[in-house]
């Protein structure tokens, strides 16, 4: 009789851990879904065949997380950077820089985002006019970066 208490009270440690657990996983899960409720960049952002995603040019957005909350502009050539010519003005060195999110600046202001810095410090070095356009977009792939330099590569 006493084993099948014992038994018994195993069975109902196990299971009321395997509860607890399950229990304190659906929380964080809510509080998670919570948190990202807060992530404003969605209307920047939209579905695409060719891209998977892409940002929607035209538009403003806040950036925000608990670890950082900013705006940014998105020009009508779908990347976070300011309005440029498609054509190269003359006497410009232009460099176009592809990439994720960390080219993209998710979660930096404009002028901290590295495009930014980069066209900054190399027309102060070289006392020339350098544009560094930001062609990056969070979570695209090399195989994206090839399709967004064939389609909006710039003259």
């Amino acid at each position: 009789m006493m084993r099948i208490n014992m038994r018994m009270i195993r069975i109902a440690v196990f299971l009321t851990s395997v509860f607890t657990t399950v229990l304190a996983a659906e929380g964080l899960m809510r509080i998670e879904k919570q948190r990202n409720k807060i992530i404003e960049t969605r209307g920047c952002r939209r579905q695409s065949q060719r891209y998977h995603h892409e940002l929607v040019p035209n538009t403003i957005c806040r950036s925000r997380y608990p670890e950082w909350d900013t705006t940014f502009r998105v020009n009508s050539l779908g990347f976070r950077d300011d309005e440029i010519s498609r054509e190269k003005p003359e006497g410009v060195f232009r460099i176009l820089l592809i990439g994720d999110s960390f080219v993209e600046g998710e979660g930096v202001e404009s002028e901290q985002i590295g495009a930014n810095v980069l066209e900054r410090q190399l027309s102060k070095k070289f006392e020339k006019s350098v544009e560094v356009v930001n062609m990056g977009v969070m979570s695209y792939s090399p195989i994206i970066y090839q399709r967004v330099i064939e389609d909006k590569g710039l003259p």
